[in-house]
């Protein structure tokens, strides 16, 4: 009575089952067949939403960067990018192109020996050390002191990336005197806001005189006559809670004013003196109240400080 459980219920005529074989063959093409258009329709719709979802991030994100040196032209394979308010440029690749080949790692400990350095005016040094988890760098065989990248260092694809301030901080440290790093971004107030968005453009003189309603921020777009824009503020770079925890940090500018916006991209204290600094955030103060907060990456189309001062060396 058991002998048919675990039969398959096929007729033992071998012509029925022959019959039976090349109706499943025939089925089974069939279905093959469509199951490889459905597919190849889902695998098509897949990268043409990859393509249009990718062109879209690419177009909200349109900015070149450029490393010189001098004049010279450096062609990264890591391109810089930006990240948590800082641009963001490869450390090794960036060093080595200025000939700076001898890079340590120890224990989370990034160690840099450098040619001999000139004795500029405002600092020199020939070593320096950077910790993976802190934004200080330690400078040693020279002027022995600290500065600050604003950031501690990220790793991206197994590579370590420094903010911008390092290498302009290896210029005052008598090293990669022709570094320039040069970002071209577009420069229509329209390109940084979307549809709807309530948003204030205007020149310095005009966004001083500009008073939100209440606590009602709204994105300002700063331009010059041209109406190119020259910095933008997000609503949450005017909150005050933003803005006074920028301020307790200390490591920004300060303008008194909006007009003041440009002279007070030229200069920052640091412990070697005055010295021309480029891309570092920007407090800018109304009525001596803190009233916004422009990190480097939101300033546009500054006009970019002179750092021939810096080539300055003691005899």
């Amino acid at each position: 009575m058991l002998e048919n459980l675990y039969t398959t219920k096929m007729s033992a005529n071998r012509k029925t089952l022959q019959n039976r074989f090349s109706k499943i063959r025939s089925e089974s093409g069939r279905f093959s067949k469509i199951m490889a258009a459905v597919m190849s329709a889902v695998v098509a719709v897949t990268m043409l939403c990859a393509t249009i979802v990718m062109a879209s991030i690419e177009s909200e994100n349109e900015i070149v960067y450029e490393v010189y040196n001098g004049n010279t032209k450096i062609n990264l394979q890591n391109s810089p990018f930006i990240y948590n308010d800082n641009y963001y440029l490869p450390l090794r690749e960036t060093l080595n192109a200025f000939g700076i080949n001898d890079i340590e790692y120890d224990n989370g400990t990034i160690k840099i020996t450098m040619p001999d350095a000139q004795r500029r005016r405002w600092a020199w040094a020939n070593y320096c050390e950077i910790s993976l988890t802190s934004d200080e760098v330690i400078y040693k065989n020279g002027n022995a002191g600290t500065s600050s990248m604003d950031k501690p260092p990220v790793l991206k694809n197994g590579t370590v990336y420094v903010t911008e301030h390092f290498f302009s901080d290896l210029i005052r440290a008598g090293q990669i005197p022709g570094f320039r790093f040069k970002v071209i971004r577009d420069l229509s107030p329209e390109s940084y806001y979307n549809i709807g968005e309530e948003v204030f453009i205007g020149t310095l003189e005009e966004q001083e005189r500009f008073e939100p309603d209440g606590d009602n921020f709204v994105k300002r777009i700063i331009v010059d006559e041209n109406r190119n824009t020259v910095a933008v503020i997000p609503v949450e770079n005017q909150m005050p809670d933003k803005v006074h925890s920028v301020e307790r940090n200390g490591n920004c500018f300060s303008a008194d004013n909006y007009t003041g916006l440009f002279q007070g991209c030229f200069y920052n204290m640091s412990s070697a003196g005055k010295a021309v600094y480029k891309n570092s955030g920007i407090v800018v103060y109304q009525s001596n109240n803190p009233a916004a907060f422009i990190p480097a990456v939101w300033q546009i189309n500054i006009p970019q400080p002179d750092l021939s001062a810096l080539d300055e060396v003691i005899q």
